[in-house]
């Protein structure tokens, strides 16, 4: 509390005060401890010199105060309250913060010489001592505004020390109902600091810290929270009967509370017959005291007891539109060691500690996603056991998280543990984002982005032509080695499809399964899965194995097994016991792995490829805002900046989140983002429905995980959007099932094209980059030499090389029928993913043999030989000619093929011609 120069007559009541009521409380004491020393003055010099030797300063300890957490208003650009935290309800203000009626009506009830006298009220502070000896115990009225405020310094100083309920109610019990010595010298205490006080502070100072302090009944605290719980005005609003029933509430706050009609202590809900009692004497002391007219007190005790009670409820319960994103900063505050060292100590830094969590949430863009939402996918779905969706928004560059959404009812009440529709678990976020979190769901095909991403990694082309069609799966390569065919296991394409020889855009366009196995086939699948986690993609099953390290071997021996969530830097952040009970302070636990986070394991065989392992939403947004931001990977962020209750920054309090400007080259992402494209863009792109065609360019992913699970991922260049519809347990059959928004296998489409425009409408986008030409170039392979194969042994040859394959009609030929006499285009290096035509041979042809330079004789021979009988001549004398002849053309010419039936005209040179 900040000091004031205080009046004059301040000082000096304060002076007089300190030196009359160190002779009296001196008196008082000696004579309710031991009456007979009394009556000497030694002993009453005695008495003044203990009083005087009492310590006088006391430390004003900073209010409880509630941490309050804020999202953005994008339109306004200002913070925006989501919800508080508080173990006592209290909203401090300043002096002339408060209405007049309340100062006046306190201080003629309880203290009506307040600015008269130094701390104490000389006739007030003995009554009570004489009552106290003479009565049950239970301490007097009497006490100055002063005393009161020193009182209720001490028992929140006691409470802030206490854990336990039980222990907290202990403080109250021994600051306002002691008896005996120990009572007598807590009142003596009580006034040595209240003159203290007195002295350091101005009256309006300790008047405001007062009504700052004071309990209003329950959870209840400070003049400013009362006025809202009660009356739904300020402080600086209260009508005159309002300000006297809270200033008789002070006297017995539990007793004189009016939201609580039930209770016989008070009267019933129509008259609150006690509380009334208290305010018509307040306003009679207010009347008597000239502080109101006769007019304003007939008027204010005509008025009934007419409470306008607000809802008071603490936790995320209050953030309306934004529970679950709530969730995940309180899981953050009360895991994170930046808010304090044990677990008890975060919880006491959120529910006291005053603190200002400014969030990364646009609050316009989580408030459409709310709509959306709540039009899209209800809570629950007849013939769905278990049945969630998400929606959530990620920033790009920055891991800033922007919305998260479900479809549920939020509550933490056991009452509604069973209950369908209801519960506090976040779908958004896995396990790796603290307790109360899900594990994931499996990703299905959206995980395909990994091995679009290891393909280009590791050199290919997205021009590169394989092929896709329906294959037998492979016994999986790790750590550098490639996979290999097991031709016991057969794993199809959606509906059925056979597959088709193509490129990697085409693949994705398409999302073939075959497709992607044929990539997969060349790669190292732990290079895909290495991949995906260094784009923070995990499996959501976070759980390992810990040893708890202790001397008591009586409760815990050491060595006894334990399950630990962990942080991302491997720290543990809360603990199981072997019962699943959660163990609040997880000290002396020492990992027994290295490695915190579960990895995505790629030898479970070809399904992992598909998407089989669990994996939250958040975490694939982030993993496609990474390849949208150039390779720059960002973990997630939930918190901007940290106030403390003065209002100070406090960085130290920001959870600490890391970047990688190099978790991808930017040349791997740039070009995976054009197969990518095509999904979202292309006429046959299966994520076509969820582009909101707003001129934004985007990209993105479908995944379906089998009949169970649905997901839509898609960036722009500024902002990524995941959403994701299916079974939270269970494996219930989501095909079939119609909802009002349409089917509900389709609802992801929906969820993400309106989150996603709302996005790009409020963000924006650019262009994506260029793609890295050497990764999208044309790419060469060499065509094998099919003639003389069969059609079928010719078709799989060029098909497993890489080539389409297109069969000709038969053709005259020297093969035998049935086998490939020719292939066009022939054996060589050619583009990858060619069209090939091969030409089956009927049997009926042979290649003319080339007679050029023959004599006439045996060039007809050689012709005769091979079957051409039909052989027509030409010729032309020349002098120097031999006189046998010699060839000099031939049509068809040398190895020519062609049916034998066919004529072949030979010409030749000879001396003369017959």
């Amino acid at each position: 509390m900040p000091g004031k120069n205080r009046t004059f007559k301040g000082v000096l009541g304060g002076i007089l005060g300190f030196t009359a009521l160190s002779a009296l409380a001196g008196l008082l004491l000696t004579a309710t401890i031991t009456p007979a020393i009394a009556l000497t003055s030694t002993a009453t010099s005695s008495a003044i010199s203990v009083f005087n030797n009492i310590p006088g300063f006391l430390a004003i300890d900073k209010l409880m105060l509630p941490t309050e957490i804020y999202a953005t208003n994008k339109q306004t650009g200002q913070p925006q309250l989501m919800a508080q935290f508080w173990e006592q309800n209290r909203i401090p203000v300043t002096y002339d913060q408060v209405s007049p009626y309340i100062v006046d009506a306190l201080l003629s009830s309880e203290d009506p010489r307040y600015f008269e006298h130094g701390g104490i009220d000389m006739i007030g502070t003995a009554r009570a001592l004489l009552s106290n000896a003479s009565s049950s115990g239970e301490t007097q009225g009497g006490s100055s505004i002063t005393q009161q405020y020193v009182k209720n310094v001490l028992i929140q100083r006691c409470e802030a020390e206490k854990e336990t309920q039980e222990e907290k109610d202990a403080c109250w019990t021994e600051a306002t109902n002691a008896e005996g010595a120990e009572g007598y010298k807590r009142k003596v205490q009580e006034l040595r600091y209240a003159i203290a006080l007195e002295q350091r502070f101005s009256k309006e100072e300790i008047l405001l810290g007062y009504l700052n302090i004071a309990n209003f009944g329950g959870v209840t605290y400070g003049i400013e929270a009362a006025a809202q719980r009660y009356f739904g005005v300020s402080a600086a609003n209260v009508t005159i009967d309002q300000a006297a029933i809270l200033a008789g509430m002070v006297q017995n706050p539990n007793s004189f509370r009016i939201d609580h009609p039930e209770w016989e202590l008070n009267g019933d809900a129509t008259n609150y017959a006690e509380t009334k009692d208290r305010r018509d004497y307040v306003l009679w002391r207010l009347y008597e005291d000239k502080k109101i007219t006769k007019a304003d007190y007939d008027a204010a005790l005509a008025l009934p007891i007419a409470p306008n009670i607000q809802p008071q409820n603490s936790g995320c319960v209050t953030a309306v539109d934004a529970e679950y994103f709530c969730q995940m900063i309180k899981i953050k505050v009360l895991n994170d060691p930046a808010f304090g060292d044990t677990a008890e100590a975060r919880k006491l830094m959120l529910d006291r500690g005053g603190l200002k969590i400014y969030t990364t949430m646009d609050w316009d863009l989580q408030w459409n996603n709310m709509r959306t939402m709540q039009s899209t996918a209800p809570p629950t779905v007849d013939g769905i056991g278990d049945f969630g969706a998400a929606i959530v928004n990620v920033e790009v560059g920055t891991g800033r998280v922007l919305s998260m959404v479900q479809n549920t009812h939020f509550s933490e009440s056991s009452a509604d543990a069973e209950t369908p529709g209801y519960t506090s678990l976040v779908y958004g976020a896995d396990q790796r984002y603290g307790y109360g979190t899900g594990i994931g769901f499996p990703a299905g095909s959206t995980f395909k982005v990994f091995t679009v991403l290891e393909w280009l990694k590791e050199g290919h082309s997205i021009r590169e032509v394989l092929n896709g069609k329906n294959r037998k799966a492979w016994t999986v390569g790790c750590e550098g080695a490639k996979s290999k065919f097991d031709p016991q296991k057969m794993v199809g394409n959606y509906g059925g499809a056979p597959g088709y020889t193509g490129d990697v855009v085409r693949f994705t366009r398409d999302s073939l399964n075959s497709g992607f196995f044929a990539m997969a086939e060349k790669l190292d699948m732990c290079g895909i899965a290495n991949t995906a986690m260094d784009l923070g993609v995990y499996n959501g099953n976070y759980w390992t194995g810990t040893e708890k390290t202790t001397e008591d071997t009586e409760t815990t021996p050491a060595g006894t097994e334990y399950r630990v969530f962990l942080k991302a830097d491997g720290t543990p952040n809360y603990v199981l016991d072997e019962n699943g009970e959660r163990i609040i302070d997880e000290s002396g636990f020492a990992l027994t792995e290295p490695d915190a986070l579960t990895p995505i394991d790629m030898t479970t065989g070809p399904f992992s490829v598909l998407g089989s392992h669990n994996v939250a939403p958040l975490a694939m947004a982030n993993a496609y805002a990474t390849i949208a931001a150039g390779g720059k990977y960002c973990e997630p962020r939930f918190i901007d900046r940290v106030t403390d209750a003065d209002g100070t920054d406090r960085p130290d309090l920001v959870p600490v989140t890391t970047c990688n400007d190099k978790a991808l080259d930017s040349g791997v992402a740039s070009t995976a983002i054009v197969p990518l494209s095509a999904v979202m863009n292309d006429g046959n792109g299966t994520g076509r429905q969820a582009n909101n065609w707003d001129g934004v360019p985007v990209f993105g992913k479908t995944g379906t995980h089998e009949e169970f699970q649905t997901w839509m991922v898609q960036s722009s260049s500024r902002v990524a959007t995941a959403a994701w519809v299916g079974n939270t347990e269970g494996d219930s059959d989501m095909t079939g099932i119609w909802l009002e928004a349409g089917k509900l296998t389709d609802l992801r489409y929906k969820l993400s094209r309106e989150s996603q425009g709302v996005a790009n409408a409020v963000y924006g986008g650019t262009a994506f980059p260029e793609p890295d030409p050497n990764l999208s170039r044309q790419v060469y392979k060499d065509l094998p030499n099919v003639v003389g194969m069969s059609i079928a042994d010719a078709e799989r040859t060029l098909q497993d090389a890489g080539f389409s394959v297109t069969v000709g009609p038969e053709i005259p030929g020297s093969q035998p029928a049935g086998m490939i006499e020719s292939q066009d285009p022939g054996a060589g290096s050619v583009v990858a993913g060619s069209t090939v035509t091969i030409s089956p041979s009927n049997g009926q042809g042979g290649a003319v043999p080339d007679v050029m330079g023959m004599s006439l004789k045996d060039a007809k021979t050689a012709l005769i030989n091979e079957g051409f009988t039909l052989i027509q001549e030409s010729c032309s004398e020349k002098a120097d000619a031999p006189k046998e002849g010699v060839i000099t053309a031939q049509s068809p010419g040398g190895g020519t093929v062609t049916p034998k039936t066919s004529p072949v005209t030979i010409s030749y040179d000879r001396d003369k011609c017959k």
